[in-house]
């Protein structure tokens, strides 16, 4: 009888550290087109990242491209090569499936992308994005209800880190982050 392979997941301060590094990036890479668009157009040498402070076809446009430079880092990156970030590589880390296979591209993308821009999002750039298009199209209220139910399910994802271990992306994408 073959043994089973253990997969242990990796420790909560490795997953913390990556964690901290991959928002530096994720924010940094969002930022580029938004920054850069704001330049050409008001010609100034400040970079802004709020893109409510564009004119509305602007806004749109900057907003538009800093989610999708943020998809790029959080999910095009680690789909390429093998389940990591910058910060997971730093610290020898990858995104795998409840039984150390790398994710497929379906979960990864539920994972990445709807459960860490979109759900957990207050700290990602990326995902305060598209609240701010829709404060922008709502007049503010639809966009500050949201982000008080995103710092919610942000609450709740942490605490579920601390009693199991799983963060929301983790839990609805079936997936682990273990050590290379």
């Amino acid at each position: 009888m073959a043994k089973r392979k253990v997969i242990k997941k990796a420790p909560l301060n490795k997953r913390i550290f990556a964690f901290l590094i991959d928002w530096y990036f994720g924010w940094v890479f969002a930022a580029i087109p938004v920054g850069w668009l704001w330049n050409v157009l008001t010609r100034e040498k400040t970079i802004n990242t709020d893109i409510l402070l564009f004119e509305k076809p602007y806004g749109l446009l900057a907003g538009v491209l800093g989610i999708l430079f943020g998809i790029v880092y959080y999910y095009v990156i680690p789909l390429k090569f093998e389940g990591q970030t910058l910060g997971k590589k730093f610290l020898s880390l990858k995104i795998t499936d409840e039984n150390g296979e790398a994710l497929n591209a379906k979960d990864l993308a539920k994972r990445q992308i709807v459960g860490l821009l979109l759900l957990e999002s207050p700290l990602m750039l990326a995902g305060n994005y598209v609240t701010q298009m829709i404060t922008m199209y709502t007049f503010d209220v639809a966009g500050t209800v949201l982000n008080w139910v995103k710092v919610a399910i942000l609450i709740i994802s942490c605490y579920m880190v601390v009693k199991k271990g799983t963060a929301i992306h983790d839990s609805i994408a079936h997936s682990m982050v273990i050590e290379k």
